[in-house]
């Protein structure tokens, strides 16, 4: 193994799967889990939902959450397929920033979210 220097970043970790000869339960669980839709998750979906296509700064105006919370989850959000990098826009101060859209499987998230909270209302 390479010996790390203050300056090198391990390589990012694949997250965990569910093996071949791992039983059908194993696969379904993993299949229901993936991806998660967090708390913060549900509220960047929420807000683009309800307001359209939005850069991260927009997102945090909206949400009431920190910028530096909202930009690293847009990454994974656009890997799931729940968002996507509809344009970018600069700002007043010439910084280049991407405006995110949510997507057909954001919506069917969102939706299949809020069914859940509905029914666990009841």
């Amino acid at each position: 193994m390479k010996n790390l220097d203050l300056f090198d970043q391990p390589p990012p970790q694949e997250p965990p799967r569910t093996r071949s000869t791992d039983p059908g339960t194993s696969h379904a669980g993993e299949a229901k889990v993936k991806p998660r839709v967090t708390k913060l998750r549900y509220k960047i979906l929420r807000v683009l939902s309800d307001r359209g296509s939005l850069t991260t700064l927009e997102m945090a105006d909206r949400t009431g959450e920190y910028i530096n919370s909202i930009t690293p989850r847009m990454r994974p959000l656009a890997d799931d397929g729940f968002v996507e990098q509809v344009a970018e826009r600069k700002s007043a101060h010439g910084v280049r920033n991407i405006v995110w859209g949510i997507t057909a499987a954001g919506r069917d998230a969102l939706r299949e979210v809020e069914d859940a909270a509905s029914k666990n209302r009841v």
